[in-house]
């Protein structure tokens, strides 16, 4: 992981020490949990002006390929751990709900958010919930009911978790926000390789209303399916066999009014899943009344 330490020399030292004391914390969980892994390193940055924008950088992941299921999610086995608590009376005293795919043994991911950019979450009017799939192994599996009795932070669904049925799990948080939290300002949809900073997205969302019906992140255009075996974006021209995906917002960060998720999950029972849940999501989308702002909060 990298982490990026900017501004003057106070603000510096205090980031480093920040990160010296993440460090100490993940070293202390390794007796408990061995099979995190995790590296940080520190990049300082000096500029007489911090970047007024960012919001999101992201980091580097490594994936497999798996089947994907073309199951949708229905009420009755969306979830095999949840706590519908986490969201009193709707969500309606949330500015925020943030949502993070992550997979079973991404342990280190998972802790280094709750220690860093996830702190946004202690604030009465933000939740923050780790979503992920079934563990194949049955050492991870025990590890994630033990992080789970931990923190509390984590919804697990029924089917394996593999990168080809990030579709299922990107539809299982639109469908829980719809069930659980839809009175809630606004959902953030973000990777566990993604570092977020939550005091200008507070600032950004309080100068923005759910009611324009906006989604917020990059927009990508006129993008070729890639037809490579060997990466992991590979779409089969069976699934999907346009030579071009229609215009969609990038899965690695996105903000939407979470009021939303009532209609992007009943449009997306009407379509055929594809294993890219970005273009999956934004074609559900496309026949709902709302519009598209590509803004530099959501670097590439």
């Amino acid at each position: 992981m990298f982490v990026l330490c900017s501004g003057n020399v106070s603000k510096k030292t205090l980031c480093i020490f920040g990160l010296v004391t993440v460090f100490l914390i993940v070293h202390a969980f390794y007796a408990f949990y061995p099979s995190f892994k995790i590296s940080i390193s520190i990049v300082l940055y000096t500029s007489t002006k911090e970047p007024e924008t960012t919001i999101v950088t992201t980091l580097e992941l490594n994936t497999t390929l798996a089947n994907i299921s073309t199951r949708h999610p229905d009420k009755e086995d969306i979830f095999s751990m949840i706590n519908p608590f986490h969201c009193p009376n709707q969500g309606e005293h949330l500015q925020l709900v943030i949502m993070i795919p992550t997979t079973p043994s991404r342990q280190g991911a998972r802790l280094a958010i709750r220690y860093t950019w996830g702190q946004v979450a202690s604030r009465d009017d933000v939740s923050m919930y780790f979503i992920i799939g079934q563990a194949e192994n049955l050492t991870v599996q025990t590890n994630i009911e033990e992080e789970q009795f931990l923190f509390d932070d984590i919804m697990q669904t029924q089917f394996i978790d593999t990168y080809t049925n990030l579709t299922l799990k990107t539809l299982s948080i639109i469908k829980w926000v719809k069930d659980y939290c839809l009175l809630a300002n606004y959902l953030l949809k973000v990777d566990d390789d993604v570092f977020v900073n939550g005091d200008r997205l507070l600032q950004f969302i309080a100068r923005h209303t759910p009611a324009t019906r906006t989604i917020y992140g990059n927009l990508n255009t006129d993008t070729e399916p890639i037809r490579d075996l060997q990466l992991k974006q590979y779409i089969p021209f069976e699934e999907y066999n346009a030579r071009v995906f229609p215009d969609y917002v990038s899965g690695s960060a996105y903000l939407l009014p979470a009021g939303l998720s009532a209609e992007i999950y009943q449009s997306s029972l009407k379509r055929k899943i594809i294993r890219l849940e970005d273009v999956f999501l934004t074609d559900s989308y496309a026949e709902l009344d709302v519009s598209y702002i590509c803004l530099l909060l959501f670097p590439k």
